[in-house]
C-alpha cells in the first residue's frame, strides 16, 4: 500500500513538471467526460466493536485503495462505480474450532463495491465533485467445527457426537457519501483528495449452530441456535489522496475544440 501511496505522489510531481504554460493556465472542462481515479488513505472505524466477543476488534485505522469509474451523462451530473480494497482486522474464534483453513480464522482483507449518482462543478483548474450511492462490504466471511465425542458409557449404541458448528458473515450492505477536490494537473490528469463515509444499512452476524448426530442415525438433530449481530463492520470515514484521469466522449465537443486550436 505503501508503494502505492509513492507512486501517485510521484505520478504528481512529474504532472507538475511537465505543467502547461501560462496560456493554457485556464483549463476549460470536458462536457461529458469519463473520469478513472485511483487513490490511496486511511480508513478509520467510526462505530467501535459492537459486540465485541464473538466478532472480535477492528482496528483503529486501516490503508484502503479505492478505484473508481465515472461518467458524466450531462454536464453536471454522472453515475460511478467504484471498488475499494484494504487490510483487515482479525476475528478470535469465541470456541475452540477445527477452521477449514486457517486463512479463515481471522479477516485477512475487506473492502467493497458500490454504485451511485455524481454532482460535478468546475472552475478553470478547480474540480468539485460529490456523490451519493449505495454498496457492499466484500469481507471474507469463514465457518468452523469442532466435534465432542461421547462414549463414556462404553456401548456401541449409545455413541453420538456432538457437533458446534459457527458460521460468520460479514458483508453488511451500505449507503455511501462522498466529496472529492480536485486540481488538473494537464487537460487529462488531476491531483484529488477524496472524503468517504460508509453507514451500513444490514448488520453482520455469527451464528453458533449445537447440534448432536447419534450413533445409529447419520443426519444431525439441531438443539440450539444462537445468533449475534453487529453493526460496526463496514462503518468507517476515509482520508486519501491520489490522480484522476479524464478524457472527452462527446465527439461534437471534442471535434470543436480542436477546430479552435
Amino acid at each position: 500500500m505503501k508503494r502505492i501511496f509513492a507512486i501517485i505522489l510521484a505520478f504528481s510531481a512529474l504532472t507538475v513538471t511537465h505543467a502547461q504554460t501560462p496560456r493554457d493556465s485556464v483549463i476549460r472542462p470536458f462536457d461529458r467526460p469519463l473520469m478513472l481515479s485511483f487513490s490511496y488513505g486511511r480508513s478509520f472505524n467510526t462505530s467501535g466493536n459492537d459486540n465485541e466477543y464473538w466478532f472480535g476488534r477492528q482496528p483503529g485505522n486501516r490503508g484502503v485503495l479505492d478505484i473508481r469509474l465515472t461518467y458524466m451523462f450531462v454536464s453536471h451530473w454522472g453515475v460511478y462505480g467504484d471498488i475499494s480494497f484494504s487490510s483487515g482486522g482479525t476475528w478470535t474464534p469465541p470456541i475452540d474450532l477445527e477452521w477449514e483453513d486457517e486463512f479463515y480464522c481471522g479477516i485477512n482483507w475487506s473492502g467493497g463495491i458500490g454504485i451511485g449518482l455524481m454532482y460535478r462543478y468546475e472552475y478553470k483548474r478547480w474540480q468539485f465533485f460529490a456523490r451519493s450511492g449505495i454498496g457492499a462490504c466484500t469481507i471474507d466471511n469463514a465457518t468452523g467445527l469442532t466435534h465432542f465425542i461421547d462414549d463414556s458409557d462404553d456401548q456401541p449404541e449409545n455413541l453420538y457426537h456432538d457437533v458446534i458448528c459457527a458460521d460468520r458473515y460479514t458483508n453488511p450492505s451500505y449507503v455511501n457519501f462522498g466529496i472529492t477536490g480536485g486540481y488538473r494537473l494537464t487537460h487529462v490528469s488531476s491531483l484529488i483528495f477524496d472524503i468517504n463515509y460508509r453507514y451500513p444499512y444490514t448488520s453482520s452476524k455469527v451464528e453458533i449452530k449445537h447440534k448432536v448426530i447419534p450413533a445409529c442415525d447419520s443426519t444431525p438433530q439441531v438443539v440450539d441456535i444462537r445468533t449475534y449481530h453487529s453493526r460496526s463492520w463496514g462503518n468507517n470515514l476515509t482520508f486519501s489522496i491520489g490522480i484522476q484521469l479524464q478524457c472527452e466522449l462527446n465527439r461534437k465537443k471534442t471535434q470543436k475544440t480542436i477546430d479552435n486550436n
